[in-house]
């Protein structure tokens, strides 16, 4: 769309890059001059957040400016945006592994059924997890959230054409499903619950739209919304503290999500009463990563991450480069030069027509 946000972009940059460096760096050593930096790279969770948040911006801005509005336009933009890359992906990796093992690896059908369905998360980290993400790369988890807050969206959006209707809604939704996740957190409850994050994205491209700034006041039952949610996911965690490890893992996690999600949204006001004053010297060169940033998040956990080819080489940063830069190349073909020629050719075919019945 033309009217790209360059701050956006350039978040979405850096965010990208960022979660690349936590799941290569956060568990080893990544020492500097003698000095252990890996507390630097322990924020990934905090960078899908932010992912959420720009998603619900992005969407909410996208579809308000758009003219055709049918739920099959909608659909298409969202499915071949999300699947088209996710299905190189999954087969690169798929290629990639059975490369290395010397035979086609069995495909775990039922796993890749339940990445296909956008029911995938991690266990490890959440209760009640319906299926783990394909393969073992985890940076998949976060789309399952994405798919359903995309058909969310849509769905609310037709029930309640009235904004206020709507919005009132969302929140009552969103602090329904916390309470209901102290009893038993589960999937729908979990969806509903962080679509509380991915609205307040929404909430923020309404007030710019409106004002071409985001005022505080527009989101004032966005906030009020985070809010509760905090002190029901606080309340969770008192009657669950013996569960608590780490703040890594539920029931910590929600609380640490949500919580990030309401001081991001402070940030970006007192940063725009400021007049944004230094970000593009501190940010905007990593706009430069945005138009690749989707799979360069999808794909950096097998080809950089948790890749192993270079092993040979006795400097693992030097080999951390060259993954980075072949990640890089690969993200850029599929993102920016296969994908649009494939959604254009499947978007340019017409719809088969069934002759009616006489």
């Amino acid at each position: 769309m033309k009217n790209k946000l360059d701050k956006l972009e350039a978040i979405r940059g850096i965010a990208a890059i960022y979660v690349v460096f936590h799941h290569s760096f956060f568990s080893e050593n990544f020492s500097l001059f003698g000095h252990n930096l890996s507390f630097l790279f322990k924020f990934g969770q905090e960078a899908v957040i932010l992912f959420f948040l720009m998603s619900g911006f992005v969407i909410g801005y996208s579809f308000e400016l758009s003219k055709d509005k049918s739920f099959w336009s909608y659909f298409q933009k969202r499915f071949y945006r999300i699947f088209i890359p996710l299905g190189i992906v999954m087969a690169t990796q798929y290629a990639i592994i059975s490369i290395q093992s010397g035979f086609f690896i069995y495909p775990r059908w039922l796993e890749l059924a339940g990445n296909i369905l956008m029911l995938q998360d991690v266990a490890a980290l959440k209760p009640n997890v319906i299926c783990s993400p394909y393969l073992g790369n985890t940076p998949l988890w976060s789309l399952s959230y994405e798919w359903w807050f995309y058909m969310l969206f849509y769905l609310f959006y037709k029930l309640f054409p009235k904004v206020r209707f709507l919005e009132s809604f969302v929140a009552i939704l969103v602090i329904v499903s916390a309470a209901s996740y102290i009893w038993y957190p589960f999937f729908l409850n979990r969806l509903f619950m962080y679509y509380g994050i991915w609205w307040t994205g929404v909430e923020l491209a309404k007030s710019y739209l409106n004002n071409k700034s985001v005022r505080i006041k527009d989101l004032k039952l966005s906030t009020l919304t985070l809010a509760v949610t905090i002190i029901i996911l606080s309340f969770n965690c008192y009657l669950h503290k013996d569960k608590i490890t780490t703040i890594g893992v539920s029931p910590f996690l929600e609380l640490r999500h949500f919580g990030f999600t309401l001081a991001a949204l402070f940030i970006a006001i007192l940063w725009q009463k400021l007049n944004w004053k230094y970000f593009d010297q501190i940010l905007g060169r990593f706009a430069l990563f945005a138009p690749f940033s989707y799979v360069l998040y999808i794909s950096h956990y097998f080809l950089v991450a948790k890749a192993n080819y270079l092993d040979f080489i006795g400097n693992k940063y030097l080999a951390f480069f060259i993954y980075l830069g072949v990640a890089f190349i690969y993200s850029y073909l599929v993102e920016t030069v296969i994908f649009p020629r494939l959604r254009n050719m499947l978007m340019k075919r017409k719809p088969i027509l069934v002759p009616a019945k006489a």
